[in-house]
């Protein structure tokens, strides 16, 4: 279970709780070559909410 968590159940739910609150820059670390755990998505979601705020970010300056 802790490979498919990919750490310990209490930092993932850590990492979820502060990633739901908006803390996108908090580093995630995975084991090398870790690209299917709940770590490695929550990283990638993170990532992902990154991109979008920058884009909206980008739009907002675009607009001002």
């Amino acid at each position: 279970m802790a490979r498919q968590l990919g750490g310990d159940p209490a930092t993932a739910v850590d990492l979820a709780r502060s990633v739901a609150q908006g803390n996108l820059a908090l580093p995630i670390d995975l084991a090398p070559g870790d690209a299917e755990s709940l770590m490695a998505q929550l990283k990638a979601m993170q990532g992902s909410l990154a991109g979008v705020v920058g884009n909206v970010r980008q739009g907002v300056d675009e607009l001002a």
